[in-house]
């Protein structure tokens, strides 16, 4: 008779009829810890491993628990995880191995491995990898939504796109609702959805839509989520409220008109754009004003009209317009009014002075050739140009403030720089 024994140490066979001494197995495999995924393709995913040893990371193991879940695994949770059935047979301790794992949903999985001897020793979990199925990413939540806009039976609502995933790419779709009550995500399935929202635009562009048919009086509460191709929803944007009347709120009055500088027969203005109803929406049109005395509501008719100004942009916009064909050596008042599509008239903006001052020489250069390329800035305080300011053999790019003043160089190039913008 042969009784052999497996120690951990020594594998002893011997004819003695005595029973042999027996030694325990008490160390288990070491825990895996670089478990980790290959990039995720339609419905399976592929689990890369190191495999440990039968007793620490020495030896062959006997076999593997691997598992998967929608939630995250531990511990306390390894009995409500899903066990993989056709796990492979471990391999010597510090081989790598792979298991390819199918028929999985969308959504985002996490993947945990056990490791056993003979005996069975269990080792500690290992570390937790992840793969993701499908896009499970929502786009931005909006939070810019405004009424632009409406009239006894309608409502014109502003937003910026958001992106398919947060704010990048292009998402699929809008669901736009309202309710005659304050929306929230606890009654969003329950509010009306409107048809025929256009399909999202670029990152960043700004949206309009109309609701028509709405009752003239009854106040309307307006929200929007916006879905990316795998109809992940974005949360719930910021809830506006409006009630469809005749239009008698006017536009907000400018309060930031500015001259910035009054060089030739010409004088820079800026303002910030009011909106369509005080300060919100997009209102018809300007109507800038100049004198050479003092503006006032009493003597708003007397000053002159400029009659090519632009349309106001969307409120909140920095405007700036420069008014030509002014005496030199002269003081003028400016101020301005805005209209909505009702004309509803601002009040007048706060009033701003300049005096336009002869033309002066702003730029020199080492060379006969002189500096050149000018460009403006949009607002007009600043000239850039190029010039042999300082080396007669490399024109650089400066710029100059329109009321005259040093230049300040902007480039370093050993070949230079040309042609500003």
């Amino acid at each position: 008779m042969c009784i052999c024994t497996h120690a951990y140490f020594a594998v002893g066979c011997s004819e003695d009829k005595r029973t042999a001494p027996t030694y325990s197995d008490t160390t288990p495999p070491a825990a895996v810890h670089n478990l980790a995924t290959a990039p995720a393709a339609e419905d399976r995913v592929t689990i890369y491993w190191t495999a440990p040893g039968d007793d620490g990371s020495v030896g062959q193991a006997s076999h593997y628990d691997l598992r998967y879940s929608l939630t995250r695994i531990t511990e306390t949770f390894w009995d409500f995880t899903t066990i993989v059935a056709s796990c492979p047979e471990p391999v010597p301790a510090g081989q790598m191995q792979h298991l390819e794992i199918s028929g999985l949903g969308l959504g985002k999985w996490y993947f945990g491995l056990k490791t056993a001897d003979e005996v069975p020793n269990w080792s500690d979990l290992s570390n937790i990898a992840t793969a993701t199925i499908g896009d499970t990413i929502a786009s931005s939540a909006i939070h810019d939504l405004e009424i632009f806009s409406f009239d006894e039976t309608s409502a014109t609502l502003i937003w910026t796109a958001p992106g398919d995933d947060g704010d990048i790419g292009q998402a699929a779709e809008y669901d736009l609702r309202y309710d005659f009550g304050p929306i929230s995500e606890e009654n969003w399935a329950a509010a009306h959805r409107v048809q025929g929202v256009p399909r999202p635009g670029s990152v960043d562009t700004n949206e309009f839509f109309t609701i028509n048919d709405l009752e003239t009086g009854r106040a309307y509460f307006v929200g929007i989520k916006t879905l990316d191709d795998r109809s992940n929803a974005s949360e719930l944007s910021n809830v506006v409220s409006v009630t469809p009347a005749q239009d008698n709120l006017p536009p907000g009055q400018v309060l930031d008109l500015n001259a910035t500088n009054a060089i030739g027969h010409s004088v820079s203005l800026t303002w910030t754009s009011p909106g369509d109803n005080g300060y919100v929406g997009l209102a018809l049109e300007y109507d800038l004003r100049y004198s050479e005395a003092q503006i006032t509501e009493d003597s708003w008719n007397e000053a002159t009209r400029v009659h090519d100004v632009f349309q106001p942009g969307v409120a909140g916009r920095e405007e700036a317009y420069i008014v030509h064909n002014l005496e030199l050596e002269t003081p003028y008042f400016f101020a301005i009014k805005t209209a909505d599509d009702e004309l509803n008239w601002s009040e007048m903006s706060n009033v701003v002075s300049a005096t336009t001052i002869a033309l002066a020489k702003l730029t020199h250069s080492l060379r006969r050739v002189g500096a050149r390329e000018g460009c403006w800035s949009p607002n007009g305080n600043n000239l850039v140009f190029q010039a042999d300011y300082t080396d007669q053999y490399s024109q650089e790019l400066y710029r100059i403030p329109t009321n005259g003043g040093e230049p300040t160089r902007l480039s370093d190039e050993s070949g230079g720089a040309l042609r500003p913008a």
